[in-house]
């Protein structure tokens, strides 16, 4: 019985954690550039039975029946780095990337990269994004963008009135999922080796959450009415206990 209570009890950490995970999905759904969290689950490792032959006795050898196992626990949690949709915006300093990459931005705990392209230029003429971290480009400097018509080209060179400026400088990964770790809700910071990306930029053009809605969801309706079924297996589990203690051992 005390078996069942883990395996229960399990089942509910575990659809826990993975409703939290798809709720943070749908409150960023609408993030641009945001990657999803997925988590898979892993058993607990598996127990062996073992029954006694006739009257145990000192030394006698167990006779294996099978295994069993107490139950599943989340194995963490991976970004899905699939591309979102993209919308047009016509805002001049909104940047999306076609293919692999990301930005290089400045921050205050070092380099970091993030598919979110919401830049302004700031009052001393870089481009920023909403949180303030600077865009870097190609020489590894800040970009600077001085004022007049711009036109950013899909290899990320800045034209300013015709001149060319500052470059943008995008970054790729051999494998995002290894090389990447999430440290905000939109940003990461390298675990492995940036190389050159040779992505297109698209000015006028945001990229959107790679959040599937209607999946999304249906997960949760799946993940919540597990839970439910985990609720009442505690509950079985806790109404038979209290029959083999209350009942079973007047007997």
């Amino acid at each position: 019985m005390v078996r069942g209570f883990y395996s229960a009890a399990s089942a509910l950490l575990a659809g826990l954690f993975r409703q939290e995970l798809l709720s943070h999905n749908i409150a960023n759904i609408n993030l641009a550039g945001y990657k999803s969290l997925n988590t898979s689950m892993d058993e607990f490792e598996p127990k062996l039975l073992s029954r006694m032959p006739g009257v145990s006795m000192p030394g006698t050898v167990g006779v294996e029946v099978g295994q069993t196992s107490l139950g599943v626990a989340p194995i963490g949690t991976e970004t899905y780095f699939a591309e979102g949709s993209l919308r047009d915006t016509k805002q001049p300093f909104d940047l999306a990337i076609n293919g692999d990459g990301f930005f290089r931005i400045s921050t205050p705990n070092g380099e970091r990269f993030t598919r979110d392209g919401r830049f302004t230029r700031d009052e001393n003429g870089n481009l920023a994004t909403v949180d303030g971290y600077l865009l870097l480009g190609v020489d590894g400097q800040p970009v600077v963008v001085p004022q007049g018509e711009t036109a950013i080209d899909a290899d990320g060179v800045i034209r300013v009135d015709n001149q060319a400026g500052d470059q943008i400088a995008l970054a790729a990964f051999a494998n995002p999922v290894t090389d990447l770790q999430r440290d905000g809700a939109n940003t990461f910071a390298a675990l492995g080796e940036a190389t050159a990306s040779t992505a297109a930029i698209r000015q006028g053009m945001l990229e959107m959450s790679n959040v599937d809605a209607s999946r999304t969801m249906a997960q949760m309706i799946s993940v919540a009415r597990a839970y439910e079924a985990a609720q009442r297996a505690v509950q079985l589990q806790d109404e038979m206990t209290g029959k083999a203690v209350n009942e079973i051992g007047r007997l």
